[in-house]
């Protein structure tokens, strides 16, 4: 019984509320958008527009986050005359690079000790790391790479394949 009465209070109370929404939905789309017009009456459309300006000025008297200090507006900063030194730079000379290709590495399963296979201006030869030939130093050795020096230019080479 207590079921029915409760059915007989909501059911109105559903209707009703599905009701109020389909009639907002009809009235939003068969509402006619009126457009209106509106004219200015009176004023002459050819003066041109009077724009006043507006000045201000900033106040930066406010506290420095990290000095904890108040910065005055106005303050004078000391500034010196003298020239900047120019400093000179050095004139860089084009080395002419030998013709060095790295083929690979040899290691040695009972030492740390590495030989790395290089080709120098057409000529194979074994070298070991720190070692030097023709002018040219091998610094490092790796499995794709070895890193020489040449009179003073360092330069990475790349293994062929």
């Amino acid at each position: 019984m207590k079921n029915k009465k409760m059915l007989y209070i909501l059911l109105p109370l559903v209707l009703f509320i599905w009701g109020v929404v389909f009639y907002k939905i009809y009235n939003s789309i068969n509402s006619s958008n009126k457009i209106v017009n509106y004219t200015t009456t009176g004023t002459n459309m050819n003066d041109t527009n009077v724009y006043k300006i507006d000045t201000f000025s900033i106040s930066n008297n406010y506290r420095d986050p990290f000095l904890s200090k108040v910065v005055l507006a106005g303050k004078n900063f000391r500034t010196t005359n003298k020239p900047i030194p120019i400093k000179s730079t050095p004139i860089k000379i084009d080395i002419k690079w030998p013709s060095i290709t790295y083929n690979g590495v040899i290691k040695n399963k009972r030492s740390s000790g590495k030989l790395a296979l290089v080709k120098i201006n057409g000529e194979s030869n074994l070298m070991t790391m720190g070692g030097a030939l023709s002018g040219v130093e091998i610094l490092d050795i790796y499995s794709d790479s070895i890193r020489v020096n040449y009179k003073g230019e360092l330069k990475v080479v790349k293994k062929c394949n």
